[in-house]
């Protein structure tokens, strides 16, 4: 059973705030997700179930992404307009249980796509306010390869794109027309996913 409640993000500040909303709704915002961590972070991957695992996809055409290039594991940035080929792209950060839950099944769908005679990349975006060495450096400790490591600690993206939660993941066709939109973590690597992401974006 895939886990569909929405994650608030959060900025450290001078205490915790999200992108949006007064006092009154932060403070029961943090409730709420302290509990929903708490649950996804004591379930198994196997709390994804016997049920279907495929995904609830939102079509999401005409979505307009950021222009901006974002740092880079291997230096040389990233930018949805330059990079050529289907995207699956993760929004993530150390700090939210059901993002580093599912981290995993991404590099393991990543191996999977990569192969594929039209590959599709899975790039990871990091919104930690610590920054690019703090994100790769919790990456590399659970030997999280096979993925682009980009880094976003303003946030600029997810806020440009107005998202109201972690984990959330597009995945974009190569004639970038075809865009999806998925909130929740997912079981990346079970074989009917895979199968769903290709026939959604590969291929093309």
């Amino acid at each position: 059973m895939i886990y569909r409640q929405n994650f608030t993000f959060y900025q450290k500040k001078t205490g915790i705030a999200d992108f949006q909303g007064n006092w009154a709704a932060r403070k029961i915002g943090l409730i709420a997700a302290c509990w929903a961590l708490i649950f996804v972070t004591i379930a198994p991957m196997s709390a994804f179930g016997d049920e279907d695992k495929r995904l609830d996809l939102k079509a999401v055409p005409g979505t307009v992404f950021p222009d901006d290039r974002l740092e880079t594991k291997d230096g040389t940035g990233f930018a949805i307009a330059s990079h050529e080929g289907a995207l699956l792209i993760n929004f993530w950060a150390s700090w939210c249980a059901p993002c580093v839950h599912e981290l995993p099944e991404l590099a393991k769908a990543s191996e999977i796509l990569s192969q594929d005679n039209m590959p599709i990349s899975v790039v990871l975006i990091s919104v930690d306010r610590k920054g690019a060495e703090h994100a790769q450096n919790f990456l590399d400790e659970r030997h999280i390869t096979g993925v682009i490591s980009a880094y976003n600690p303003s946030s600029s993206w997810p806020r440009a794109l107005g998202l109201s939660g972690l984990p959330s993941t597009y995945l974009i066709g190569a004639n970038r027309k075809d865009i999806y939109l998925l909130h929740g973590p997912a079981a990346w690597a079970d074989e009917a996913v895979i199968a769903q992401i290709r026939q959604a974006i590969g291929g093309q």
